[in-house]
Order: structure tokens, then C-alpha cells, then sequence
């Protein structure tokens, strides 16, 4: 097993996820946000601004066929390699999925689709233990998005077996792959 490979990140620390969230004043350089505005009558202020997310990799689609039983596996020993995970992506988007629908009370029947969409990231914990060292581990981080039309089973199986699908979000009456 090499200690000198990365396989999904990258690390975050809660504070780092908390610092880009919930901000007072537009992100710097980004086109298109509005400028902060003060309610006197409320004192508050108008907007909170959600800064944007880095990007992400991981390796669970791969990790669910890759035998790291095999001599010549780089993962061959790792007690973190987690050929389920790319399954647990899957269920956890399912949920999200279906509560995304449910709380923000989205009508799967709307002609002009969804009114809202869903984007997420999933980082490993660089302070959790399993993070600790230079290896990182197999199968375990992602980010996804879904359109809520894609979570209707009954309406959208003939495209997918599960209600939203990884890495690809519903426009319309249209899919498109990520």
C-alpha cells in the first residue's frame, strides 16, 4: 500500500466549510451578486452570501469494481478501501433527494420543471483521524447535483433506476451528463 497517492479530496476542516457559508458581503470577484443591503425598520441585514465551493474528486464508480485484493492493488491492505461506497453515494443523493422535494414543497407535475436545484460537496474531515496522514482513502468523498424532477420515480424510471442520477441533472424534459 503507497502512502504517496491521493484518492479523493480535497481535505476541509468544519471552520473552513462554516467560513465560506452565512457571509455578510459578496464574494470577491464574482459577478452577479447583490450588494449588501441594511433593513432599518428590521435591523438585519438583507443577504446572506454563500461563497463558493472548491472542487472536488473522488473515486467510488472506480472503487466499487477495483479488487484491492489483488497483488499488484495499490489498496491491497488499506483497511479504509470501501468498494460500497459509490452505493452509499447513490442512497445518500436518493434522501437528500426525496427531503429536498418534501421541504422546499416542489410540484413534480410543474411543465416548466423545478424551481429550485441542489448542488452539494462532500469532503473528507482533515481533522478526523482516518485523514490524518498523506494517504487518503479510497471511495469516500463526492459532490453531486439533481433537479427535484428527477427525484419522481414513477414519472422519470424509464430514464433511471433511481430517482436522481449521479452526476447529471434533469433540465426539462431533458438529461444532461455531467
Amino acid at each position: 500500500m503507497s502512502d504517496d497517492r491521493i484518492s479523493v479530496g480535497p481535505k476541509k476542516t468544519l471552520a473552513e466549510l462554516e467560513a465560506a457559508t452565512g457571509r455578510l458581503s459578496p464574494e470577491p470577484g464574482v459577478a452577479g451578486q447583490p450588494p449588501q443591503e441594511y433593513d432599518e425598520k428590521l435591523k438585519t441585514n438583507h443577504w446572506k452570501y454563500h461563497r463558493h465551493l472548491d472542487p472536488s474528486w473522488d473515486n467510488a464508480a472506480w472503487a466499487e469494481k477495483h479488487d484491492n485484493t489483488a497483488p499488484d492493488s495499490p489498496y491491497k491492505g488499506d483497511p479504509y478501501f470501501d468498494r460500497t461506497g459509490k452505493k452509499q453515494n447513490d442512497e445518500l443523493k436518493q434522501a437528500i433527494a426525496e427531503v429536498f422535494v418534501k421541504y422546499k414543497k416542489i410540484d413534480l407535475t410543474d411543465p416548466n420543471g423545478p424551481e429550485w436545484l441542489l448542488a452539494w460537496r462532500m469532503y473528507p474531515n482533515e481533522n478526523h483521524p482516518r485523514w490524518s496522514n498523506s494517504s487518503q482513502r479510497v471511495a469516500a468523498e463526492g459532490g453531486d447535483y439533481c433537479s427535484a424532477r428527477a427525484c419522481d420515480e414513477v414519472q422519470y424510471d424509464d430514464r433511471r433506476d433511481n430517482a436522481c442520477g449521479w452526476h447529471w441533472v434533469s433540465c426539462g424534459d431533458r438529461r444532461l451528463d455531467a
